[in-house]
């Protein structure tokens, strides 16, 4: 079966996009290196790519990021590709792991609407607490 098609939003929309490592059991984002060096990767994906970050979090076996996408033919999958890819080569560097990092591809929604922007931005905020983090 074949994987559905990503849908792609107008320049100027917005994401809320999540991705989980490949392998909880053995690989944690919970040390503070790891959970540090991932947001510099996003602020460095930020110089790199027209996106704006409103949003991260960093949990224990994944993340979640609101984006604003600024201009025209700037891709979601081009940003996401860059940033999984350097982290997975950060990552494995940092800790010794050999292999893949993330589980499959990111998962991304676009927030049509102010609600939705309040509600996955609440979301955001309050995994870490509800985790225990």
């Amino acid at each position: 079966m074949s994987r559905k098609r990503r849908v792609y939003g107008p320049s100027g929309c917005r994401y809320s996009i999540h991705n989980r490592i490949n392998d909880a059991e053995i690989m944690r984002f919970e040390d503070p290196l790891v959970a540090q060096m991932i947001f510099e990767v996003f602020l460095e994906a930020k110089k790199k790519f027209n996106f704006q970050l409103n949003m991260a979090t960093v949990m224990g076996n994944h993340n979640h990021k609101k984006i604003k996408v600024n201009g025209e033919g700037t891709q979601i999958s081009k940003i996401m590709h860059w940033i999984n890819m350097v982290t997975a080569i950060r990552y494995n560097k940092l800790t010794g792991h050999k292999g893949r990092v993330w589980r499959e591809r990111f998962t991304s929604y676009i927030i049509h609407d102010w609600s939705y922007f309040i509600n996955t931005a609440a979301y955001i905020a309050r995994n870490p607490e509800r985790a225990n983090l």
